[in-house]
């Protein structure tokens, strides 16, 4: 007997509104979804917007908030709103995400935020210092270091922000972690095949606050980063890469940045059962490509307790939907809820047919509940396929 599906889609709220709210969420309704995801916080972007019916690209210029902040929450760093939330507040004179979250309760689909935590360019740019940077002092402005008090402070203000004023059922929280060097700029180019190896020299940030934490726990940052520089010789030698003298230097090194992961989320958690607030807290954990997300210090076992499910992102095609399962529920255990993710585009989705395998793979793994990615940029007829399972 099939398991029971429940389906869920990330949507962007500018498709909503550019749609119309209330024909936009009846037929995101029709498709047989139960709920959304709505991007609440945002970063740079340029969408190709395929069922948008009022422009081909959108651009989000800026890490930006489509909802309303309460600005006595933050005190170093700002939550930004987008240019277009505050047009629509101009236009409309009230809160274009109150009004998404209203029209859609109506029509009977729950709501939940997706909030884009640390992967924010335009304060990572504003703020260099809080910002992550690797062993040779070079800065990512796409990214917030959480080693940074500021940068912690920010995070824990958004995602209670988001919590205390306004009516999600659950966060959906993205990118609250330690950004390594790849997937993070605009036209990144990097010449390198070994990019896995590159990433866990690149990847690493040392800004002083990093560097700080580390040597108070005893970790020799010099030898680490001497050991890192090293590594990176070879590889710009095409040499074979050994981290064996420093491997116990980084697992150390991984497990501090996994300890102030894991404070980010007591804290929110905690404060929100404080206030008897019921929005669940859901981790997006990047599993794509064999990706590892205790790099970049997110260790779900230690996050479990102060989280409500995860969401497993994303297998590369249908056919690795039953490993990649194991590999989410090897991580996340049976006693918290899992929801699978599927990137409803190419190249993991290329005809109809993937998309009949990957839900037929999802439920044949044990898991009901989907969510899809997305109604902003996937191609309409997948999405129409989605209505018959």
């Amino acid at each position: 007997m099939s398991i029971q599906l429940f389906k869920h889609l990330f949507v962007y709220p500018w498709d909503i509104v550019d749609n119309g709210i209330e024909e936009a969420l009846l037929s995101i309704k029709k498709l047989g979804i139960s709920s959304i995801g709505i991007a609440t916080f945002y970063h740079k972007a340029k969408i190709f917007t395929p069922n948008n019916k009022r422009r081909a690209v959108y651009y989000n210029k800026s890490s930006s908030a489509y909802f309303k902040p309460d600005k006595k929450k933050y005190r170093d760093l700002e939550c930004k709103t987008s240019q277009y939330f505050d047009n629509y507040l101009k236009c409309n004179n009230s809160d274009m995400m109150s009004d998404i979250i209203s029209v859609a309760i109506s029509n009977e689909l729950n709501v939940n935020s997706w909030v884009v935590v640390l992967h924010n360019s335009y304060l990572a740019s504003q703020f260099p210092n809080f910002a992550v940077t690797n062993l040779y002092s070079d800065v990512y402005t796409h990214a917030l270091c959480p080693s940074n008090p500021e940068v912690t402070d920010y995070a824990i203000s958004l995602l209670i922000d988001i919590a205390e004023n306004y009516k999600f059922k659950n966060l959906f929280i993205e990118s609250l972690d330690y950004s390594g060097f790849l997937h993070g700029d605009h036209h990144e180019m990097i010449g390198i095949k070994d990019t896995e190896t590159l990433e866990k020299i690149l990847g690493l940030c040392f800004c002083e606050r990093c560097k700080q934490k580390a040597i108070h726990l005893g970790i020799d940052v010099k030898k680490l980063i001497s050991g890192l520089k090293h590594s990176l010789d070879c590889l710009r030698m095409l040499k074979a890469v050994d981290f064996s003298r420093i491997s116990f230097l980084i697992d150390r090194y991984i497990d501090m940045r996994s300890m102030q992961i894991e404070s980010i989320y007591k804290k929110v958690y905690t404060h929100l059962k404080s206030k008897n607030i019921s929005t669940g807290l859901f981790p997006i954990i990047w599993l794509m490509g064999g990706s590892n997300p205790a790099f970049y210090g997110v260790n779900v076992g230690r996050l479990s307790p102060f989280t409500d499910g995860f969401i497993a992102a994303y297998p590369d095609c249908a056919n690795t939907v039953v490993d990649f399962v194991q590999k989410a529920r090897s991580l996340v255990g049976y006693d918290k809820k899992l929801i699978g993710g599927v990137r409803l585009l190419a190249p993991q989705v290329e005809c109809l047919d993937d998309v009949r395998r990957y839900i037929g793979e999802y439920q044949k793994s044990g898991i009901g509940d989907i969510i899809f990615y997305n109604y902003g940029l996937s191609p309409y007829p997948f999405l129409e396929e989605i209505t018959k399972y």
